[in-house]
């Protein structure tokens, strides 16, 4: 296996992950400098020739995700390779999928909390609905506990999108709109509508990103009208020292982290779950890439797109649960703030 971008905060933990997963498998792990021990790849320059083999798995961890992933697709396609990315922008998991689409191996984008995560555990909820309860559309909600260092590639991440249209709503800006949910376990968190890709349901889905602060959330709202004036290249300047702040500010905030799935239908409370993270939330992003990789390394001509194809929602939740978190329906209460 290959991990492009293993020294940063979700790299790290991808290649921990898989470690503790499949030992035995061998991992080159590479960043951009070569930095660490790590092997010197630049994602935006073809794999040199004998790296990647038929069977084998890249994983790309290289936030923000502003790259060109048609050349590694391109490579691992040409080696017989699958590849794996846990990239959130619709934007980019859109022009994998258009380089991937002829690869006779799996090509899994985004397989990350959302979109991959989230959209099998709604795909299972709507297949389970009985007859004639037809779900009108879904919502994703995420919380993450400020006490987990940000890098400044998970920054720009979250920073970039403020302010600019939604993907399939043009009219709505992302952040401007705030939702709070009273979650399961008690805890009420406050919520700002966040771009998120086609989540292949059939019906609209609305993703909306928040966490254990609600001050946080009402800070980047009011962001969210300044930042679509700043260029890319300043953002990007801007984001290391956001994180350095981020880091510092990380023991006024909480761990724990969430994930809510809602299916509505017409006139009807909503069918709820929820994936509760008292510790280690970071890992949750990872872990759906960790589990395609374990299962698909070594495999030839798998033809998948979907991480549902790999591992079903039934294991999706076992695996969960298995590593520590809580997968639980609680009843529907909620309250809105904003529009």
């Amino acid at each position: 296996m290959v991990v492009l971008g293993a020294t940063g905060e979700l790299g790290a933990r991808v290649v921990r992950l898989l470690r503790a997963a499949a030992p035995d498998v061998p991992c080159v792990r590479a960043s951009r400098r070569g930095r660490d021990g790590t092997r010197a790849l630049d994602v935006r320059d073809p794999p040199p020739a004998g790296l990647i083999a038929p069977g084998d798995v890249v994983i790309d961890v290289v936030g923000p995700y502003t790259h060109d992933p048609s050349v590694w697709v391109g490579a691992c396609s040409q080696a017989g390779a699958h590849y794996i990315d846990l990239s959130e922008r619709p934007d980019f998991i859109a022009r994998v999928e258009a380089a991937g689409a002829a690869s006779p191996c799996a090509v899994l984008s985004g397989c990350s909390t959302v979109p991959a995560l989230a959209s099998s555990l709604l795909a299972e909820m709507i297949a389970r609905a009985p007859a004639g309860d037809v779900t009108t559309h879904v919502e994703v909600f995420l919380s993450m506990g400020t006490r987990h260092r940000p890098s400044p590639g998970l920054m720009h991440s979250l920073l970039r999108p403020l302010g600019r249209p939604l993907p399939g709503a043009p009219s709505l800006k992302a952040f401007r709109a705030r939702t709070a949910r009273t979650l399961g376990n008690g805890a009420r968190r406050l919520y700002g509508r966040f771009p998120c890709a086609d989540l292949g349901l059939g019906c609209p889905a609305r993703f909306w990103s928040g966490f254990d602060r609600a001050p946080l959330v009402w800070a980047l709202s009011a962001a969210s009208l300044l930042l679509p004036l700043l260029s890319d290249r300043t953002l990007v300047w801007l984001c290391r020292p956001l994180a350095a702040l981020g880091a510092l500010l990380g023991p006024l905030g909480s761990e724990p982290g969430s994930l809510r799935l809602e299916r509505h239908r017409a006139g009807e409370a909503a069918d709820v779950v929820e994936i509760h993270a008292p510790t280690r939330g970071l890992d949750v992003p990872a872990l759906p890439a960790v589990w395609a990789a374990t299962r698909l390394v070594g495999v030839e001509q798998a033809k998948v797109r979907a991480l549902s194809d790999v591992v079903s929602a039934e294991q999706q939740r076992a695996a969960l649960t298995g590593a520590g978190y809580r997968v639980v329906a609680p009843p529907s209460r909620h309250g809105a703030l904003g529009s």
